[in-house]
């Protein structure tokens, strides 16, 4: 059987491609698999709610996206040649991993809002909150990248306390990398003994260091080296080194995923099983795919 995924940001084309592709073969729907599961609900009303809501949008998730991936394997058990789902959200569940190929269609961005406005009769803001909750178009087809973070790529500020090398993001406008996918700001942070240093940080941001060498003194509590610290929601962190030790740490911050999150070796997904269906998939060598058609 040879399974098939369309896909594509809302109000992309998506619809236009499935009725094409129906002429000839049966399209399954993961949309109207989700609204049969969710039964005589409010659609209108329950999309206001998760749109404007990060958190019900997230349970309802976490709820729905496992059911629709076993009414998918029941598809795939049935006796076709070949099989068409079209699933809006493939990138963002995890799904692209069931599939054998998939066909991706693409719309400038202005012409997807104005679309979205006029066919769902919603304001800007109502537009914008549904394209936003999906990944960027340029995103969804990135092929996995790797590099390396050599010397000549960090920038170094050195202050009377501290020395602090940005291996990624900015500080004082000394820049590091900037890695292409997930903004984070990475600093590798030398301060004297019995000095401190505060670092201005994001509120929306997710913000921890670990201690490389040395004692750290936060909040008046002593943290011993090799300990991760996360910290809570704030403008900035003050951290201190001891009187007798230098303290080198690792600074990291990011925008959280607020994504559930499996974790095996070298392998990050949503779900349990899916880190185990990505490891099948490394095993058979099929785990990486550059198998996309884009339809523009």
């Amino acid at each position: 059987m040879l399974k098939i995924a369309i896909t594509g940001n809302i109000a992309s084309g998506k619809s236009q491609v499935e009725k094409f592709i129906s002429e000839k073969y049966t399209v399954f729907d993961a949309d109207n698999i989700a609204h049969q599961i969710l039964g005589n609900v409010d659609r209108k009303k329950l999309g206001e709610k998760v749109f404007s809501d990060p958190a019900a949008r997230k349970k309802l998730e976490e709820f729905i996206h496992p059911k629709v991936k076993d009414e998918i394997l029941k598809i795939f058990e049935q006796n076709l040649n070949v099989v068409f789902i079209s699933i809006p959200l493939l990138f963002e569940t995890g799904f692209d991993a069931l599939f054998d190929k998939i066909i991706f269609v693409q719309c400038d961005d202005d012409i997807r809002l104005q679309r979205l406005m006029r066919r769902n009769d919603f304001t800007e803001e109502q537009a914008l909150k549904r394209m936003n909750a999906q990944l960027p178009q340029k995103e969804k087809m990135t092929d996995p990248t790797y590099f390396d973070i050599t010397g000549n790529m960090i920038g170094s500020k050195k202050t009377d306390n501290a020395i602090i090398h940005v291996l990624a993001g900015e500080y004082d406008s000394i820049k590091g990398v900037e890695p292409p996918h997930i903004k984070a700001t990475i600093y590798d942070v030398e301060l004297q003994a019995g000095k401190s240093i505060t670092l201005p940080t994001k509120t929306e941001d997710n913000v921890f260091i670990f201690l490389i060498e040395g004692n750290a003194i936060i909040d008046g509590t002593n943290i011993p080296e090799k300990t991760a610290v996360l910290f809570s929601e704030g403008d900035e962190i003050s951290v201190s080194a001891e009187s007798d030790k230098q303290l080198r740490f690792m600074f990291c911050s990011a925008k959280p995923l607020k994504e559930p999150v499996s974790w095996g070796g070298p392998i990050v997904m949503n779900t349990r099983e899916e880190l185990n269906e990505a490891f099948k998939e490394l095993d058979k060598g099929t785990f990486i795919k550059h198998n996309a058609a884009h339809l523009d």
